[in-house]
Protein backbone atom coordinates (compact mmCIF):
# COMPACT_ATOMS: atom_id res chain seq x y z
CA UNK A 1 0.00 0.00 0.00
CA UNK A 2 2.78 2.49 0.63
CA UNK A 3 4.47 1.48 -2.56
CA UNK A 4 1.02 1.98 -4.21
CA UNK A 5 0.59 5.20 -2.31
CA UNK A 6 3.75 6.60 -3.38
CA UNK A 7 3.76 6.12 -7.33
CA UNK A 8 0.06 7.96 -7.11
CA UNK A 9 1.91 10.37 -5.88
CA UNK A 10 4.38 10.41 -8.38
CA UNK A 11 1.58 9.97 -11.21
CA UNK A 12 -0.40 13.03 -9.63
CA UNK A 13 2.64 15.51 -9.52
CA UNK A 14 3.54 14.86 -13.04
CA UNK A 15 -0.06 15.47 -14.13
CA UNK A 16 -0.04 18.76 -12.27
CA UNK A 17 2.94 19.89 -13.59
CA UNK A 18 1.77 18.57 -17.00
CA UNK A 19 -1.56 20.56 -16.35
CA UNK A 20 0.60 24.37 -15.46
CA UNK A 21 3.06 23.53 -19.09
CA UNK A 22 0.19 22.89 -21.22
CA UNK A 23 -3.32 24.43 -19.89
CA UNK A 24 -5.68 22.76 -22.09
CA UNK A 25 -7.49 20.08 -21.63
CA UNK A 26 -6.25 16.90 -22.02
CA UNK A 27 -5.16 13.25 -20.70
CA UNK A 28 -1.90 11.31 -21.03
CA UNK A 29 -2.01 10.37 -24.30
CA UNK A 30 -2.64 14.22 -25.47
CA UNK A 31 0.52 15.16 -22.60
CA UNK A 32 2.56 12.94 -23.64
CA UNK A 33 2.24 13.46 -27.15
CA UNK A 34 2.72 17.29 -26.53
CA UNK A 35 5.80 16.86 -24.71
CA UNK A 36 7.48 13.99 -26.73
CA UNK A 37 5.89 13.84 -29.89
CA UNK A 38 3.43 11.29 -31.86
CA UNK A 39 5.61 8.57 -31.27
CA UNK A 40 5.79 8.60 -27.89
CA UNK A 41 2.01 9.28 -27.67
CA UNK A 42 1.33 6.14 -30.08
CA UNK A 43 3.09 4.10 -27.36
CA UNK A 44 0.96 6.04 -24.76
CA UNK A 45 -2.18 5.42 -26.32
CA UNK A 46 -1.25 1.35 -26.35
CA UNK A 47 -0.33 1.20 -23.06
CA UNK A 48 -3.93 2.98 -22.66
CA UNK A 49 -5.39 0.42 -24.04
CA UNK A 50 -4.30 -2.39 -22.66
CA UNK A 51 -4.75 -0.94 -19.05
CA UNK A 52 -8.84 -0.46 -19.93
CA UNK A 53 -9.05 -3.85 -21.33
CA UNK A 54 -7.08 -5.02 -17.95
CA UNK A 55 -9.28 -3.01 -15.75
CA UNK A 56 -12.41 -4.50 -17.19
CA UNK A 57 -12.10 -8.13 -16.13
CA UNK A 58 -10.18 -7.07 -13.04
CA UNK A 59 -13.82 -5.00 -12.01
CA UNK A 60 -15.53 -8.14 -13.79
CA UNK A 61 -14.08 -10.59 -11.10
CA UNK A 62 -14.24 -8.26 -8.40
CA UNK A 63 -17.85 -7.97 -8.89
CA UNK A 64 -18.37 -11.40 -8.44
CA UNK A 65 -16.51 -11.43 -4.86
CA UNK A 66 -18.86 -8.40 -3.98
CA UNK A 67 -21.89 -10.17 -4.57
CA UNK A 68 -20.85 -13.53 -2.79
CA UNK A 69 -20.59 -11.54 -0.23
CA UNK A 70 -23.75 -9.54 -0.03
CA UNK A 71 -25.71 -12.51 -1.99
CA UNK A 72 -24.56 -15.21 -0.53
CA UNK A 73 -24.44 -18.20 -3.05
CA UNK A 74 -27.66 -16.66 -4.84
CA UNK A 75 -25.58 -17.07 -8.38
CA UNK A 76 -23.76 -20.13 -7.86
CA UNK A 77 -25.21 -22.12 -9.86
CA UNK A 78 -23.91 -24.32 -12.89
CA UNK A 79 -20.67 -25.29 -11.86
CA UNK A 80 -18.36 -24.46 -14.67
CA UNK A 81 -14.66 -24.72 -13.51
CA UNK A 82 -11.88 -24.21 -10.59
CA UNK A 83 -9.10 -21.92 -10.91
CA UNK A 84 -6.43 -22.84 -8.33
CA UNK A 85 -9.15 -23.64 -5.88
CA UNK A 86 -11.45 -21.09 -6.79
CA UNK A 87 -14.73 -22.66 -7.86
CA UNK A 88 -16.23 -20.25 -10.85
CA UNK A 89 -19.85 -20.66 -11.00
CA UNK A 90 -21.76 -20.36 -14.46
CA UNK A 91 -24.27 -17.84 -13.05
CA UNK A 92 -21.19 -15.44 -11.84
CA UNK A 93 -20.25 -15.96 -15.06
CA UNK A 94 -23.48 -14.34 -16.55
CA UNK A 95 -24.17 -11.44 -13.61
CA UNK A 96 -20.32 -10.36 -14.95
CA UNK A 97 -21.43 -10.12 -18.35
CA UNK A 98 -24.65 -8.91 -17.63
CA UNK A 99 -23.16 -6.07 -15.38
CA UNK A 100 -20.42 -5.09 -18.15
CA UNK A 101 -23.16 -4.56 -20.61
CA UNK A 102 -25.08 -2.25 -18.56
CA UNK A 103 -22.21 -0.23 -17.52
CA UNK A 104 -21.56 -0.07 -21.17
CA UNK A 105 -24.94 0.96 -21.95
CA UNK A 106 -24.80 3.47 -19.63
CA UNK A 107 -21.56 4.81 -21.15
CA UNK A 108 -23.03 4.93 -24.64
CA UNK A 109 -26.90 6.18 -23.98
CA UNK A 110 -26.59 7.71 -20.81
CA UNK A 111 -23.31 10.41 -21.06
CA UNK A 112 -24.79 12.57 -19.08
CA UNK A 113 -25.75 11.36 -16.20
CA UNK A 114 -22.56 8.87 -16.91
CA UNK A 115 -20.47 11.70 -16.50
CA UNK A 116 -22.54 13.42 -13.36
CA UNK A 117 -22.02 10.05 -11.59
CA UNK A 118 -17.77 10.20 -12.28
CA UNK A 119 -17.75 14.21 -11.29
CA UNK A 120 -19.72 12.93 -8.29
CA UNK A 121 -17.31 10.11 -7.20
CA UNK A 122 -14.77 12.32 -7.89
CA UNK A 123 -15.68 14.88 -5.66
CA UNK A 124 -16.74 12.80 -2.47
CA UNK A 125 -12.98 11.19 -2.89
CA UNK A 126 -11.14 14.37 -2.12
Amino acid sequence: MVVGAILMIIIGYSYHYMMNKFPSAGGALTYTTKAFGSNHGFLCAWFLGLTYVAMLWANATAFILLARAILGTTFQFGFHYQILGFDIYLGEILLSMAMTAIGCCFCLYRKKLTARVQVGFAVKKM
